[in-house]
């Protein structure tokens, strides 16, 4: 089982697919906002810091985790996700085993 994140920024209609193991969707959309604007270990020139670095408000966040059985199928259902949100720009981290998934302590 593998698990993918659409990060998606609704104002600016671009997306991030994630494979970070701390989202869940158990978590609110405030932890994971937060969780998502959380760039200070990163390189500011990384993709994700950037697509995160775009993100001004907690009102233009959404998230949903998906898993599957395949990389391609949770790739093909974050993407489709992200697109059906209105996403015209997509960037992409890697699928996580969702075997290794665990919910952060917040």
């Amino acid at each position: 089982m593998f698990q993918f994140t659409a990060l998606l920024n609704i104002k600016n209609k671009n997306a991030y697919l994630s494979g970070n193991k701390q989202c869940s969707e158990q978590l609110s959309i405030k932890d994971m906002y937060r969780i998502a604007k959380d760039t200070n270990s990163l390189c500011q020139t990384a993709p994700y810091a950037k697509w995160a670095n775009n993100l001004d408000s907690i009102g233009d966040f959404e998230f949903r985790v998906f898993r599957a059985t395949t990389v391609a199928e949770v790739k093909l259902l974050a993407e489709a996700y992200a697109r059906s949100k209105g996403c015209i720009s997509m960037s992409r981290g890697r699928p996580t085993n969702a075997a290794n998934h665990y919910v952060p302590m917040i």
